[in-house]
């Protein structure tokens, strides 16, 4: 066979070598473009899961966000359908509504439950899944009639008799779920957003952004930084004010949650009830105006904020400092302000 000329061979690898250095020249202009290309504030409000969702991306001025926004309005849709109490596709409402003691379950279903089961006995029963009776019984279920008179002793103990999540049992693999009671019916309100918030925060990174600010709710997660280089700044509800901040705090990451006894209550005879119960006697905790938990990810804020509420505040605190990169805001019953280790010297409060 006959071989290349030499002279050939040298310009082929000439050749090759100026358009690896076009092609790295390209490359370079492309990233120098792309670092140096103005970005904007992206904002898209979604009304879903019962409350209204802000999330704002750092993002080039002239991407197209849309695909982004429609991905994440339709996980949210898929999610309150199948995490509510009464929706007809609900996998919770099916599990409620079983006709047996043991039922299959869906793995992302297996693992919300298995979460609040654990953090159950975390908080040894002052976050349990199970609370769904006497929420109804108060007028704070979905779809329930509001409270027209405080339900009495026996109405209480009869509703308390089938809440125990340790009456709730997921089998080795998963993918059934056994009761223990009939009468027990599941509500995972209490953790289910911090699970949306977590794809939501997947679905946001997967389309390359690094720095965002996600608001739904008392629930605020965010990363990274503005796209003028400041901070993000959290402001959290002062309890007693409706318009009011108590505090504003600012994060580089993870996840702020506020619970309060604000947010859905009634009034009886100056007397205020509110949805976030202790499963220990049935009524509202009345220990606590607010609690505000920061953590690295939304399930464990989300969980904390509300299983911690019935606590003294000095236990909260002591609760929280127990844990690495964990702070925490609560105000009492009488409107103290306390504030864990780490956050006195960040934290600016106002009275």
């Amino acid at each position: 066979m006959e071989q290349p000329a030499e002279g050939a061979t040298q310009l082929t690898k000439r050749i090759v070598s100026i358009l690896i250095l076009i092609a790295m020249v390209v490359t370079a202009q492309i990233l120098f473009l792309l670092n140096g290309q103005k970005t904007v504030l992206r904002k898209h409000l979604f009304y879903r899961m019962d409350t209204v969702t802000e999330i704002t991306v750092v993002a080039p001025s002239g991407y197209n966000i849309t695909p982004l926004w429609k991905e994440i309005d339709e996980l949210l849709e898929q999610k309150e359908r199948r995490y509510s109490v009464t929706h007809r596709d609900s996998e919770i409402r099916a599990l409620n509504d079983r006709d047996s003691s043991t039922v299959a379950i869906g793995p992302a279903a297996a693992e919300i439950i298995k979460t609040g089961i654990e953090y159950g006995d975390t908080l040894n029963g002052l976050f349990d899944i199970t609370i769904l009776p006497i929420k109804k019984l108060w007028g704070f279920g979905e779809n329930s009639d509001p409270l027209k008179e405080i339900p009495d002793d026996t109405e209480i103990k009869e509703a308390l008799s089938k809440v125990d999540y340790k009456g709730v049992t997921l089998n080795s693999r998963g993918d059934s779920i056994t009761f223990k009671n009939p009468h027990t019916q599941l509500d995972v309100g209490g953790l289910a957003k911090g699970f949306v918030i977590k794809e939501v925060q997947k679905f946001i990174l997967e389309h390359g952004f690094n720095d965002y600010l996600i608001v739904a709710g008392g629930d605020v997660v965010l990363s990274g930084k503005r796209n003028d280089g400041h901070p993000w700044r959290v402001g959290v509800q002062h309890p007693r004010q409706r318009a009011g901040i108590l505090a504003v705090v600012s994060p580089d990451n993870g996840a702020i949650v506020t619970s309060g006894d604000y947010e859905r209550y009634t009034m009886f005879e100056g007397q205020r009830y509110h949805h976030i119960f202790d499963p220990r006697t049935g009524y509202s905790c009345n220990e606590n105006q607010s609690v505000t938990i920061w953590t690295p990810d939304a399930v464990s804020a989300d969980i904390l904020s509300t299983g911690l509420f019935c606590m003294a505040a000095q236990d909260i605190v002591a609760f929280i400092e127990q844990r690495d990169g964990y702070e925490c805001i609560v105000v009492s019953h009488d409107g103290e302000v306390h504030i864990s280790e780490g956050w006195k010297e960040e934290v600016a409060v106002n009275p």
